[in-house]
């Protein structure tokens, strides 16, 4: 296997709205593509791995004319002060709402953790007053609550870690456009228009069909 593998060819095209971009039809990621005439586009997967007489209904966009609606509609949001921080605001807000009292839910954790470790230890010990099918049943309970309760404090943690880097970016965007830097991203690098959309958390989801732009998306 390591003699026959082969790197993933590098996509000659960027992408500025991978990963960001829903087929309404089937809520997938849009997967962007190129044709032999160098032509960018977005596509549903659904469409685009079956066949479009498969899925019909799937979404496909021209990935110039749809980045550069995005671009406008970015542009829009950013010039309004007030707008372009509520809309930080929300999205801190809505990751914030999740994570009900985190601290104390993340102490309730790991109590949950350090009594399933200290009652496995007390069944070990006990083994000789035990049957061992009894015993190993005991340990297995202790084990799932274990991965249970250590998945949850992960996942808490994941949560606090998203909240921390939406406050940074809340920040940088913040000083970005006092200093007058986010006027004009239509003269960004592709790149660094990708950096603002993905700040801003854009969850952009696509209608039916081959056109339709700005309209149709919503920023979360």
């Amino acid at each position: 296997m390591k003699r026959s593998y082969r790197p993933r060819k590098e996509s000659e095209h960027f992408y500025e709205l991978r990963g960001m971009l829903r087929c309404v039809c089937c809520g997938l990621l849009m997967t962007g593509y190129s044709t032999g005439n160098g032509y960018r586009y977005y596509q549903c997967q659904n469409r685009r791995k079956p066949g479009k007489d498969a899925h019909p209904e799937g979404a496909t966009r021209q990935a110039d004319e749809f980045e550069r609606g995005v671009m406008c509609y970015v542009q829009v949001l950013i010039s309004d002060r007030e707008k372009f921080r509520a809309h930080i605001d929300k999205a801190i807000a809505k990751e914030a709402k999740v994570l009900c009292n985190p601290d104390a839910a993340g102490a309730g954790l790991r109590r949950q953790i350090e009594g399933c470790l200290k009652r496995r230890a007390a069944y070990q010990q006990a083994a000789g007053f035990m049957s061992l099918e009894e015993l190993g049943e005991k340990l297995e309970q202790a084990k799932e609550q274990r991965a249970v309760a250590e998945h949850d404090l992960a996942a808490l943690r994941r949560g606090q870690h998203k909240i921390e880097e939406l406050e940074a970016n809340n920040r940088v965007l913040l000083e970005a456009y006092s200093s007058g830097l986010l006027l004009g991203i239509d003269l960004f690098t592709s790149p660094m228009r990708r950096a603002v959309h993905e700040m801003l958390r854009l969850d952009i989801i696509v209608p039916p069909g081959a056109r339709g732009c700005a309209q149709w998306w919503t920023p979360t």
